[in-house]
């Protein structure tokens, strides 16, 4: 991504490469800010980062920018240069290539799966299968589908709330977000753009447009034989309905008018990785849930079929928050918040640091970044062993934490109240 901008007490913007290009400049830009924590603002997120002024004078006299908060770095977008992190979430294992890598201006995904089909006239099969020489071989990405879904939730701001978001945060507010930060990415160093597709909010009078734009994503997913390939599109959407239908399942999505085919065998596979449902039946979601599907244009007697070849789903909290989820206690702790007027962030695995405390909420509204967490399968004596080791890390690092036991109290705790301007 492009350097960001700081914003000075004084409301200036200045980028940050140039803040950065001599002693002179930090001298010039920071030193007037020294000691007064919070009153410079890291721009690469919308509501701006809160960061530090410090001074030190060796090995050289110099001013420069700090975290607030040991957990801070991991809020600044990915790219970032104040991003300083590890993340163990976003690399792949040993011998492949980082799942989330940053080239120039772009996010690069490296997603375990092929970007187009071959046509058989190329006499090759899926973009994986080409054959390479030794020379040319290099490990394979291992990176799943989820972390698309993530990287695109955490760069769009939707796993943030704040008190002032509060009605204001309806899909069309979603989707166009999600459709800015996939012009911003590639999936193995191809443009995303052209193969993604996230339905605008249905309405009657821009029907001939939102036609345009889903006939133009779908032209993308066609054969071309000039280049013996037919691409894979990826549709970002919110389940509204799973139907039984000759044998196999479909998948409906709000805003989409197309149904999403997928095989019975392939669908009990997904229900049962993603979704708390029973795969052999209907289903309407109660609550919202974001997904990612992979799929492949398979047209049929005049008619425009998608077949799924891959899937990942995010569970929401609720359709005016859109905060991520991972059970029911952490939907109703999410919900409470939001009812109490708290600001919050979730963290998502795409974003673990190296220490391995991925806590299900952050308290962004203290100074002590309070971390919240929502225990399950106390009883279970392995899951029980890990919450303690967590927990002595989490007094190993001073952190302030906070957690519900559901199955001892079926309410939550009291939380720690916020702090007002946080510094």
């Amino acid at each position: 991504m492009p350097t960001p901008l700081i914003e000075l007490p004084d409301r200036r913007r200045i980028a940050l490469s140039e803040i950065e290009r001599s002693r002179e400049h930090r001298a010039h830009y920071l030193g007037p800010s020294h000691g007064k924590a919070g009153d410079v603002l890291c721009l690469c997120r919308s509501e701006g980062i809160q960061m530090g002024v410090g001074h030190r004078s060796v090995p050289h006299d110099t001013y420069y920018l700090y975290p607030l908060h040991r957990s801070d770095p991991a809020r600044h977008a990915l790219g970032c240069p104040h991003r300083i992190v590890e993340q163990s979430g976003a690399s792949a294992d040993a011998g492949g290539p980082p799942v989330v890598e940053i080239r120039g201006d772009r996010i690069n995904l490296n997603l375990a799966a092929p970007l187009y089909r071959a046509l058989p006239a190329s006499g090759r099969g899926d973009a994986d299968e080409e054959p390479k020489t030794e020379r040319q071989r290099a490990p394979a990405p291992r990176g799943g589908l989820r972390s698309l879904l993530e990287v695109l939730w955490s760069q769009a701001e939707l796993n943030l709330w704040r008190p002032a978001f509060a009605r204001k945060r309806h899909y069309g507010v979603v989707s166009h977000r999600l459709r800015e930060v996939a012009a911003t990415l590639q999936l193995r160093a191809c443009d995303l753009a052209p193969l993604l597709y996230v339905p605008p909010p249905y309405r009657p009078d821009r029907e001939e447009e939102l036609r345009a734009g889903r006939d133009q994503w779908l032209a993308n997913l066609t054969q071309n034989p000039k280049n013996g390939r037919q691409w894979y599109g990826y549709l970002v959407g919110i389940v509204k309905h799973v139907e039984q239908q000759d044998g196999s399942f479909v998948l409906r999505c709000a805003h989409f008018p197309l149904p999403l085919h997928i095989a019975a065998k392939v669908w009990e596979q997904y229900a049962d990785a993603w979704l708390d449902m029973s795969p052999r039946q209907a289903f309407t979601p109660e609550h919202p849930i974001a997904f990612v599907a992979r799929v492949e244009r398979a047209d049929a007697a005049r008619e425009i079929r998608l077949e799924v070849r891959d899937f990942a789903a995010l569970p929401l909290s609720d359709g005016s928050s859109w905060i991520p989820v991972d059970s029911g206690h952490e939907r109703q702790l999410v919900q409470s918040l939001v009812a109490a007027h708290r600001a919050f962030r979730k963290p998502l695995a795409i974003e673990e640091q190296s220490d391995g405390l991925l806590p299900d909420v952050i308290l962004e509204d203290r100074a002590d970044r309070t971390h919240l967490e929502v225990l399950g399968m106390m009883n279970h004596a392995v899951y029980a062993e890990r919450w303690r080791q967590k927990q002595a890390r989490y007094e190993q690092l001073g952190q302030a934490l906070w957690w519900w036991d559901p199955q001892a109290t079926p309410q939550p705790p009291p939380l720690p109240p916020a702090q007002g301007r946080v510094t």
